[in-house]
């Protein structure tokens, strides 16, 4: 009989023994890290666009031949002569393309757009020769925004928006709905890079901006009640507390929750799969 119980003991302890190499077997070789990174982390939402300003339209048709005293996209004063017996007849920007759609909307007009518009200048880039002025002191955007990011924004907010890689600032002055969709309109408060710039375009507002660590959000673990990431060194795992600030889509951004403690610095190695393990496991 005590052959048998030391028997199943034996049993017991060897499976347990058994189990915990494969654990740490398993712990061992499935470790992953990436380097901490310092960066700024935006909460963005996309929205399709075009501008709107008062232009003044100086000559449809070919240019080709004229000799211009002023380059694409330069800003002139009004009465100066562009070229020979042609003058601005407004101080702006001087360009050399037009779209047709020159004039076509203002602050109350804009309110009857449709966002098929908007793609298809978006899509078809239109361009016809010609000289025009635009008015540079007020520029508007108009932003078609999908109806589960509108809420986000409201008349009166600042924002920064984010078109073909620029920033620019701009203030959120109406906000509709037609049967087209969910609109915003902003007014921009510096110069839009006409030149490289089609009247239709797609761009970001940015909803808020953190800096901080970013990690992927498969690093976050919660230890001993406190949220943190695990980080590898020397072959062993040790915990680092940190506070998230925001997190979006698979990352996150962080930072660290007490200067008195331990903190996460950029390039230690975040274990990006931190099941099972603890601080001091060996992980390596």
């Amino acid at each position: 009989m005590n052959k048998l119980k030391n028997s199943r003991k034996t049993t017991i302890s060897f499976l347990i023994v058994f189990m915990v190499l494969i654990l740490i077997i398993s712990i061992n070789s499935g470790v992953k890290t990436v380097d901490a990174m310092y960066g700024t982390f935006e909460d963005k939402v996309e929205f399709k666009g075009m501008y709107f300003v008062q232009e003044y339209v100086l000559r449809e048709g070919d240019t080709k031949g004229i000799k211009f005293k002023f380059k694409n996209g330069e800003k002139i004063s009004k009465g100066v002569e562009i070229a020979e017996g042609i003058y601005s007849t407004e101080a702006g920007i001087l360009t050399f393309k037009l779209d047709g759609f020159e004039n076509k909307y203002d602050l109350k007009s804009i309110k009857n757009v449709d966002v098929r518009d908007i793609e298809k200048l978006i899509k078809e880039k239109p361009q016809i020769s010609g000289i025009k002025i635009i008015n540079n002191s007020e520029w508007y955007i108009c932003a078609y925004i999908s109806p589960e990011n509108i809420d986000s924004f409201r008349k009166g907010m600042t924002k920064e928006i984010l078109i073909n890689n620029i920033y620019y600032t701009a203030d959120i002055v109406d906000k509709f709905n037609n049967s087209s969709g969910d609109f915003l309109v902003m007014k921009i408060k510096n110069d839009l890079d006409v030149v490289n710039l089609h009247r239709g375009f797609s761009g970001y507002i940015i909803k808020s901006k953190n800096n901080g660590i970013i990690v992927p959000l498969s690093a976050l673990s919660e230890y001993n009640g406190e949220k943190g990431v695990f980080i590898e060194v020397n072959g062993y795992a040790y915990f680092r507390p940190v506070k998230v600030l925001s997190t979006i889509n698979d990352k996150a951004v962080v930072v660290s929750a007490d200067s008195s403690k331990k903190e996460l610095k950029e390039y230690d190695k975040i274990i990006t799969n931190p099941s099972r393990i603890r601080n001091g496991t060996k992980v390596n």
